[in-house]
């Protein structure tokens, strides 16, 4: 049986503190304007508007850079715009200076 993702809590650790958002859509877009993202990072200005984007398929999660300025990096490795890639929890993953994961709920 596939479970859902939908749901599942993503927690941004930096020096200063954690982010936590629900993930509660199959296409979530991090960022820090609030009019156009559903995770909201507003405290740091190397985040882009729409810097990148969760997508949940199944059990699989998906990570895509939205052309941002500081870039995304997963296990240290720069995605080009517009790319996404599988993730899973083991994963480094980092929006420009900020590291992130998933946790599964």
């Amino acid at each position: 049986m596939q479970r859902s993702l939908v749901g599942s809590e993503m927690c941004i650790e930096t020096g200063t503190g954690r982010v936590d958002f629900l993930i509660n859509k199959s296409y979530f877009v991090i960022g820090k304007m609030a009019s156009q993202v559903d995770g909201v990072i507003s405290y740091t200005p190397t985040i882009s508007r729409a810097h990148c984007a969760i997508q949940l398929e199944g059990n699989e999660v998906y990570l895509e850079d939205l052309g941002s300025s500081n870039h995304t990096f997963v296990n240290d490795r720069e995605l080009t715009p517009y790319e996404r890639v599988r993730i899973t929890p083991k994963d480094n993953i980092r929006l420009a200076k900020e590291r992130f994961a998933i946790l599964y709920r």
